[in-house]
C-alpha cells in the first residue's frame, strides 16, 4: 500500500510538473502570436502606404 501511495504521489509531481511546462509553452505561444499579429498590421500599413504612393505617382505620370 504504501508503495502505491508513494507512487500516486511521485505521479502528481510529474503531472504538476508537465502542467507548469504545458501553460509556459502557452504563454510562449500566445505571445508570439501578439508579435506576429502586431507585425501583420504593419506590413499592411506598409502595403497601403506603398499602394497610394504608387498611385499617386501613376496619376502624375498621366498629368505630365
Amino acid at each position: 500500500m504504501e508503495a502505491l501511495q508513494r507512487n500516486n504521489e511521485e505521479l502528481g509531481r510529474k503531472l504538476m510538473e508537465a502542467e507548469r511546462m504545458l501553460q509556459n509553452k502557452l504563454m510562449e505561444h500566445e505571445t508570439e502570436l501578439e508579435e506576429t499579429h502586431l507585425r501583420l498590421e504593419e506590413l499592411r500599413s506598409e502595403l497601403s502606404l506603398s499602394n497610394r504612393e504608387e498611385k499617386e505617382l501613376r496619376a502624375k505620370d498621366v498629368c505630365v
